[in-house]
């Protein structure tokens, strides 16, 4: 199977220094429906929907160093960070890791249930990897 044949979602993750205007801009100025928003000791975040299957998900910075350090240990991934959401997050990662791409992590759990992993193609942009673990999965 192919790369593209399991991406269920691409989510484009932007790391904002002006957190509340951004959110602001995307929300209430252009529209887009938000599927998920939180506000925690560990930073805050919100995902928008761009269409049936991308979305935006916006990251202060707080909410970015936390996401680093869980799927890689520190922080490592700059603005802008690719986010793919697939069937099968092993195998996914060890096609990454055949073309060419470098594993930051391996496929591991997360607070928030998914199932992440993080690599780094040739061009350097951080992708992370994730299988979303329906509560039967658990």
């Amino acid at each position: 199977m192919a790369f593209h044949d399991s991406v269920r979602e691409v989510r484009i993750v932007l790391t904002v220094e002006h957190f509340d205007e951004v959110v602001q801009f995307y929300r209430d100025r252009l529209g887009l429906p938000v599927v998920e928003q939180w506000q925690t000791p560990e930073g805050s975040g919100f995902i928008l929907t761009l269409g049936p299957h991308t979305t935006l998900e916006l990251f202060d910075a707080s909410q970015a160093v936390f996401v680093d350090q869980m799927e890689v240990g520190k922080r490592v991934s700059g603005p802008v960070r690719l986010a793919f959401s697939v069937q099968d997050v092993e195998a996914a990662t060890e096609m990454f890791q055949q073309a060419g791409a470098l594993v930051l992590s391996q496929p591991k759990t997360m607070p928030w249930g998914d199932c992440n992993a993080r690599v780094e193609p040739p061009d350097g942009m951080q992708i992370t990897i994730y299988q979303t673990v329906s509560p039967t999965d658990q």
